[in-house]
């Protein structure tokens, strides 16, 4: 009984965990990654659970490859914002974008594939893989992280500037293009 040997009252299980149960069961040691105490979003027989922390900025997106067990940070690397040609400031972007879901969804790709890359040369350098990236968090200011989730900013670049979104979203990064495990949220 999983609810009881957790103390939660019902845990739901992500499709690609369940598929991984037997194999887990089978080895006889479990772990198992449980996302705000009721879901289970993968298990594994054993290894090192990883996270990623994103600071996405205007002008330079950093990564820092983090092992959530000790918390030590593994591997980092900061280049600059792939979306600078489109400007350097983001004025120029929401412009760039405006109202033209198009350019929306290019400055998105542009900052998930530089995101990617880089958790890609990171988790190489650490000797560990994608699929041990079990959870991420990024930070940036309002306007990259409209352009990161794919949501147009365009309500920022004018009066009253209010942003569409203003507080934490919990999005799956198999959703979001993110190609670490594919359960995890960021």
């Amino acid at each position: 009984d999983w609810a009881g040997q957790f103390n939660v009252p019902q845990l739901q299980f992500d499709t690609p965990a369940v598929s991984k149960l037997a194999q887990g069961v089978a080895v006889g040691e479990l772990s198992a990654l449980v996302w705000n105490d009721r879901g289970v979003l993968d298990v594994w027989p054993s290894g090192t659970l990883l996270g990623a922390a994103v600071d996405l900025g205007t002008t330079c997106v950093g990564v820092y490859l983090c092992d959530l067990g000790t918390g030590e940070i593994l591997q980092s690397k900061s280049m600059p914002n792939p979306q600078l040609h489109h400007g350097t400031d983001i004025i120029s972007r929401i412009s760039y974008q405006y109202g033209q879901p198009e350019k929306l969804m290019e400055l998105n790709r542009e900052i998930v594939n530089c995101i990617n890359g880089m958790l890609v040369d990171l988790c190489a350098a650490a000797g560990h893989s994608l699929d041990e990236v079990a959870d991420m968090v990024v930070v940036g200011n309002p306007v990259m992280l409209h352009m990161f989730y794919g949501i147009a900013p365009d309500t920022i670049g004018v009066p009253p500037y209010v942003p569409a979104i203003n507080e934490i979203l919990d999005l799956k990064t198999r959703d979001i293009g993110i190609k670490i495990n594919p359960a995890a949220y960021v």
